[in-house]
Parts: C-alpha cells; structure tokens; sequence
C-alpha cells in the first residue's frame, strides 16, 4: 500500500509539473504576442508621423534599418519600398485590412525566415498604405531555446516530490501501522492523535469483535470445564471407595 500511494503521489507530482510548465509556456507566449503587437503599433504610429508624402519612399526608408520590417504599398498596389524583399505583399491580409478599414494586423510563420512575423499596416494621408514588421521566435523555438533550463527544473521538481511523496506516505501509513500493537487499547478509537476520525468506527468494531470472541472463549471453557469436572468428580469417588474396600466388585 505503501508503495501505490507514493508512486501515485510522485505520478500527481509529475502532471503537475508538466502541466505547469506547458501552461506558463502558452501563458508567456501569449503575453509575448500582446507585447508584439504593441510594438507594432508603436512604430506604425511612429512611422505615421514623421511620413512626407512628398518623399514617400525616402521617408520611410530610414527606418528600415535593422530587424524592423517596413514595407510602402501605393493605392493601386504597387510597392513603392520594403526591405523585406516579399513578393506580392499588397495581397497580405493586414495590408487589405488597412485599405478597407484604415489599419490591420495580423502574425504568421515565414518559412524563409523560420520566424513568427508580427505585421501591423496603417493608410496614410495620402491612400497609401506603410506596413511595419517584427519577427520573433516560433513558441517552438522558445521551448527548444529553453528545453535544458526546463529539463533541469522538471528533474529537481520531480526529486523534490519524490522526497515529500515518500515523507507524506510515511506519515499517512504510520498510524495504520500502529494500528496492530495498539488494538486492545480501549481508548484508541477516541484518541485522534493515534488513528484518523475515519478508521475509528472500524477500530470500534474490532475491538467489539475481539471482546465477543474473548467472552465466547470463556464461555465455552467454563462450560467444558463444567461438563468434564462431573464425570471426573464421580470417577474419583468410585476409586476411592474401591481404594477402601467400601465397594465390592460385583457392586461395580
């Protein structure tokens, strides 16, 4: 019994973690992807104001710098700049978005850059459309990224549960297993500290059992002893009257 209730324990410990840590993963991405979009936005906005319509290429340009994707569609859907060197980007859906209803958004997977884009596209004032990118790592890459400091955690946090599943079912066992020595104490069941509420009605019971027994036990002794002690009473006299010659043989 022992043995079930610390793998079980150990087994719950283990869900536990694992299920932690998958929910803090999804968790951090999510909060990731709002810090994305954010900063998207931001820049976007940024981009907005210091835009020339008189130099829309140029103005644009000098923030194309780094890892910032930034992209200009015209309105007939030409590209007028991108430093992403994607094709055919008017059809992007966060470009038809800021055409329609003045901006859009949208994330998605580029195969060519094995990365998470987060778009965020705005019309200007003059019909064009500027749309600015951030690539960040896939959710899978920031598990594979963080998959040794994650193993470390998962290993110390199952030794740790190991150690107190074995320390909790030595506890929840020990008063079970005092149970035996302690039986005929008319006092257990009402003493907490020695057996759990719960086992006190069975305690009771065979305590109860074990006194019936005892009871029937000297039942039937004392009434074996009854029955023997007669004959045995009658026998006795016998032998001592034949002993004294009181009794003849033929009155035997």
């Amino acid at each position: 019994m022992e043995n079930k209730i610390t793998l079980s324990m150990m087994l719950l410990g283990i869900c536990a973690v694992v299920l932690a840590i998958l929910l803090t993963g999804i968790i951090f991405h999510r909060s990731f992807q709002l810090q994305m979009e954010s900063d998207t936005q931001y820049i976007a906005e940024t981009l907005t104001e210091s835009y020339d319509p008189a130099a829309p290429a140029a103005s644009v340009a000098r923030y194309g710098g780094g890892k910032t994707l930034v992209a200009l569609v015209s309105k007939d859907g030409s590209v007028l700049y991108d430093n992403g060197d994607d094709n055919e980007i008017a059809s992007d859906p966060e470009i038809q978005d800021a055409a329609a209803s003045g901006t859009g958004s949208d994330s998605r997977y580029s195969e060519s850059r094995d990365q998470d884009i987060y778009y965020r596209a705005v019309e200007l004032r003059d019909g064009n459309i500027l749309r600015v990118g951030i690539p960040a790592r896939t959710l899978r890459q920031a598990f594979a990224e963080s998959s040794a400091a994650l193993i470390s955690i998962a290993v110390i946090v199952m030794i740790f549960a190991a150690v107190l599943a074995l320390m909790l079912t030595n506890k929840l066992v020990k008063p079970i297993n005092n149970l035996a020595s302690q039986i005929d104490d008319p006092t257990l069941p009402s003493d907490e500290s020695r057996v759990y509420r719960e086992l006190a009605p069975f305690v009771q019971e065979i305590q109860d059992q074990r006194r019936r027994q005892e009871n029937m036990r000297q039942e039937f002794t004392a009434n074996v002893s009854h029955e023997l002690k007669t004959p045995l009473t009658s026998i006795s006299g016998y032998a001592e009257l034949i002993e004294s010659g009181m009794a003849r043989e033929e009155d035997i």
